[in-house]
């Protein structure tokens, strides 16, 4: 396995924990204005709280995987 690719697996788990803690974070923020809301803004942030968790843990992956590529191969070459 090459320095880079361990990076990347190293950074895509790490990755993984940190989008779950910040789509925990943001559902709690969208839970508190769903509380508040009228019914028919309380629908949009419902869809709104339905597709914000995916995408932040997704892309959290992807940036951190690509960080701890780059750092691996930066710091082995």
């Amino acid at each position: 396995m090459t320095p880079g690719l361990v990076g990347a697996v190293l950074g895509a788990a790490l990755g993984a924990v940190l989008g779950w803690l910040g789509a925990k974070a943001i559902n709690a923020g969208l839970d508190r204005q769903i509380e508040k809301a009228s019914p028919e803004d309380a629908r949009k942030f419902t869809t709104v709280r339905r597709l914000a968790g995916p995408i932040v843990i997704v892309t959290t992956i992807v940036e951190i995987a690509v960080v701890g590529y780059v750092a691996a191969e930066l710091l082995a070459g």
